[in-house]
């Protein structure tokens, strides 16, 4: 991982795994810092095999 990624984990209630995924740093302002998924970013949840997130297209 770069230093400008973030591991996001969800768990469950009993603190099993859930959704888990690796997201980037997009930009910092007075709100926060601000993180998101682009095209071909890979999400996994729990232990299932991981879902590459598919390419947007305009309507």
């Amino acid at each position: 991982m770069r230093v400008t990624d973030f591991r996001m984990v969800f768990t469950k209630y009993d603190g099993s795994r859930h959704w888990h995924e690796t997201l980037e740093l997009l930009g910092e302002d007075q709100h926060g810092l601000w993180i998101g998924a682009s095209s071909g970013s890979v999400i996994q949840r729990g232990d299932e095999p991981p879902i590459t997130l598919p390419q947007r297209t305009s309507s």
